[in-house]
């Protein structure tokens, strides 16, 4: 097995197979442009967080399915 290394955030890294994110909830939506380029099709993101996620009722059968908490999630942009 290859040893992971970790690096802050340089997008002339390119695509990496691991992002860990420690930000606050509300900060997600401005951090797409930060993020895309390291990612690739099999880039897996790890969001260590508190508070009530972005993704809360994603996919969550019953009334609230395919809602979102617009104040995480403004206008779809985290989701997206």
């Amino acid at each position: 097995m290859k040893p992971s290394r970790a690096f802050d955030l340089d997008p002339v890294l390119g695509p990496v197979d691991y992002v860990f994110l420690g930000l606050k909830a509300h900060s997600y939506a401005r951090s797409g442009p930060l993020l895309e380029p390291l990612l690739h099709e099999h880039t897996a993101l790890i969001a260590g967080q508190n508070g009530i996620p972005w993704w809360y009722f994603h996919q969550l059968a019953g009334p609230y399915e395919g809602r979102r908490i617009e104040a995480v999630d403004p206008g779809g942009a985290t989701s997206r």
